[in-house]
């Protein structure tokens, strides 16, 4: 993946939105409020643990924080909401 440009922000983004889309899954879609908008339990999880283990990387020397890969992280479950969202319309 490092050997393509932007690969390691594609594996972020799509093994995150494997991840979120399997998870909200098992939770049979369950929602919940965020603000001003319900947002699918398994994505949220993931996007809590996922960034908790990104801002780790500040304190392990052989670790690299990166932006870039929290913006992918967050796009790559967005994108599985999305998808179950429509899905859900589909039926």
């Amino acid at each position: 993946m490092n050997s393509l440009p932007l690969g390691d922000k594609a594996g972020h983004f799509f093994l995150l939105g494997v991840m979120a889309f399997l998870l909200n899954h098992a939770l049979a879609y369950r929602t919940c409020s965020v603000r001003f908008t319900r947002v699918q339990l398994g994505g949220l999880v993931i996007f809590v643990l996922i960034t908790l283990e990104e801002f780790s990387q500040l304190w392990v020397t052989s670790r690299t924080f990166d932006v870039g890969d929290l913006v992918a992280n967050g796009l790559g479950i967005l994108a599985a909401e999305c998808f179950a969202r429509w899905r859900e319309r589909a039926r």
